[in-house]
């Protein structure tokens, strides 16, 4: 197997014996493929520092579960930026964006509704407030890493009934 940045060519499919438009279909099969590993791969990532934020919680470490839950939200929303191409440039001197540009990114794409960036807005200060040393109460913080989960599982995506008893 030939390497290439970020994608993997099997070099038996490339034979003389292909045509043209089999390589390229092969080659965009392939780099869809390898996308959709690394997605899978940032997810199971954030589902990581899901758990170690709630056993930080369950240990009363609220500091480094605020900072795990932060993280995950980043790397949730960083991933969906990259997927629907609104990732912002990379400024010189600072490391990652932060959240809450990434989220209001994909707020102006149109990604997020109004009412799920809400939420994510909600989540990212209650987690720097927990980060930050301020007092946030346990059941939000657990309110949060579920409602991440939820994102991080697609269970958002769900319509749901409009009008009368849930």
């Amino acid at each position: 197997m030939s390497k290439r940045p970020g994608r993997a060519v099997a070099t038996w499919a490339l034979s003389s014996r292909h045509s043209g438009d089999a390589r390229e279909g092969f080659q965009s099969m392939v780099g869809i493929c390898a996308d959709m590993a690394q997605r899978r791969s940032l997810r199971r990532e954030a589902y990581q520092l899901l758990d170690r934020a709630r056993s930080s919680l369950a240990q009363q470490a609220f500091i480094e579960c605020g900072c795990c839950l932060r993280e995950a939200v980043r790397i949730y929303l960083h991933d969906e930026c990259t997927h629907h191409g609104c990732l912002p440039k990379e400024k010189p001197g600072i490391y990652r964006t932060p959240p809450r540009v990434l989220a209001k990114r994909l707020t102006k794409k149109g990604v997020l509704g109004p009412k799920l960036g809400q939420w994510i807005g909600e989540i990212i200060e209650m987690s720097n407030k927990a980060a930050h040393l301020s007092f946030v109460p346990p059941r939000e913080l657990e309110a949060g890493i579920v409602m991440t989960k939820f994102f991080l599982d697609g269970t958002h995506l769900i319509p749901t009934k409009t009008g009368g008893q849930a």
